[in-house]
């Protein structure tokens, strides 16, 4: 008796099973047909003689519409020149046969195409003449390459410096062209409040990634686990997104978390909403996953930049922008009857606290001293360490110099007060020079008589301020 199954033909696993019955040409014609990356067979003019059943996915068109019409009519007008050009090429092979023209045949173009609905698709051809098959026409298989020209994007967006949200649409882009009817978001933290951003969501479904509004779904696993892949149907989701989802049609969401290479500060997530008529298969979840991995790397790369920008922008010891910043300020400020002025800042008796103490704690002095200036100027006010104990102050919009002043005495009142560090009573002293910024100014000028006036108010006793 045989294994249910089984029959007295079948062959033990392991064992030669001889050569496989050839498909018939009925079989070969329903592989072209419905191939998922769809062919065509058109003449050099472009009219298409011949189309595989699964055009219609890619174009909104069915094989029966398209036979009788010009393929061309359907390119996007940015990729017309290359189309045409192709073609050409295509004719200059089949007439020539000339070795410059034979590696058209077999790699072809990257166009757009425009769908049905107005929308384009990315699509890379690949070509086989007659001189190849035999047909009479030329041979092209479409497939779709949206995914590898957003990436290429998201690629230049990075070389370019853009924002991250302008990477991870390209990324968010990427994905939807590899999946059909879907759409994609990514929701991060990478902003300077740490709010939550979401780039790429269906209207209305942003919420989804709201802290709490999925607590109890089964979508938690993904915010709670990086590696998990979760999919459920739209109709386990909290109201009001269940009604929101469903009447977009959305039958499905994927959730899964973002793994950030390194010490990342930064959680981002990945959502794919799905109007397929099936869930998401483990065959896609390494898609997923490869998509998960390139937005960990933008997030990577944008707190990289960042701190590279803040690192070249400010004073790692006291976190104040430096003096190339204060430079800027100054060159961007318009002088108007001297309503901008400048002040320059040098502590008294600083130099003893580094003799007795040390630098450690003087550089603990210095931290402090910033603190108290950020505290008492005003928000408009920009303060910068020059370096050392020098500090510079932006002061725009003051009415007359009665203000500068007065900020002056604020400064020094400040600074003047005593402080301790780790123990040890510290006091130090500031004076201050005061400069306007007048027609003709640049930045060096009026540092430098602000400067002036700095050290005639040293000269005058310390612990007071002077105007140039």
């Amino acid at each position: 008796m045989e294994p249910p199954g089984t029959d007295a033909h079948t062959t033990p696993a392991g064992e030669d099973r001889g050569p496989a019955a050839p498909l018939d040409l009925s079989q070969i014609a329903h592989l072209a047909d419905t191939a998922v990356n769809p062919f065509c067979l058109i003449r050099l003019d472009g009219t298409v003689l011949w189309a595989g059943g699964s055009i219609d996915e890619l174009l909104g068109v069915s094989a029966e519409q398209l036979i009788g019409r010009n393929l061309v009519e359907y390119v996007a007008p940015a990729s017309l020149e290359v189309a045409l050009e192709s073609l050409a090429a295509a004719d200059d092979y089949m007439a020539s046969r000339s070795s410059e023209a034979r590696s058209w045949e077999g790699v072809g173009p990257s166009v757009a195409l425009v769908r049905a609905d107005g929308t384009t698709v990315e699509v890379e051809v690949a070509v086989a003449t007659p001189l190849r098959t035999g047909l009479p026409g030329v041979v092209l298989q479409l497939r779709r390459a949206g995914g590898a020209a957003a990436l290429e994007d998201a690629l230049k967006a990075m070389g370019r410096g853009d924002g991250i949200d302008v990477v991870l649409a390209h990324i968010v882009r990427m994905l939807a062209a590899e999946f059909p009817e879907v759409e994609v978001a990514v929701a991060h933290r990478c902003t300077p409040d740490d709010s939550i951003q979401v780039v790429g969501s269906p209207p209305g479904l942003e919420s989804a990634f709201t802290p709490g509004v999925l607590d109890g779904t089964p979508w938690m696993a993904a915010v709670e686990e990086p590696d998990a892949i979760v999919t459920d149907a739209a109709g386990a989701l909290p109201e009001p997104l269940r009604t929101i989802a469903l009447d977009q049609g959305f039958r499905w969401l994927t959730a899964l978390g973002v793994r950030i290479p390194g010490p990342a500060q930064h959680r981002a997530y990945l959502g794919v909403w799905s109007r397929h008529q099936y869930s998401t298969h483990v065959f896609s979840h390494q898609r997923l996953r490869r998509c998960a991995n390139l937005v960990g790397l933008t997030i990577q790369w944008e707190e990289g930049r960042r701190a590279l920008e803040w690192a070249v922008t400010h004073d790692g010891l006291t976190g104040l922008v430096n003096r190339s910043v204060l430079v800027a300020a100054i060159e961007a400020q318009a002088p108007r009857d001297g309503s901008t002025a400048v002040l320059y800042l040098d502590l008294d008796d600083f130099k003893p606290v580094n003799d007795i103490h040390g630098h450690a704690l003087g550089d603990r002095v210095l931290a402090e001293v910033a603190t108290r200036l950020r505290h008492a100027v005003r928000p408009t006010d920009v303060v910068a360490r020059i370096g050392g104990d020098e500090f510079g102050v932006l002061c725009p919009d003051v009415e007359d110099v009665s203000v500068a002043q007065a900020l002056a005495e604020r400064l020094v009142a400040a600074v003047s007060e005593p402080m301790v560090i780790h123990g040890v009573d510290v006091q130090v002293g500031l004076s201050v020079g005061i400069a306007a910024l007048v027609e003709g100014d640049d930045a060096d000028l009026v540092l430098a008589r602000a400067d002036e006036a700095l050290r005639r108010a040293k000269r005058a006793g310390k612990a007071r301020w002077a105007v140039h």
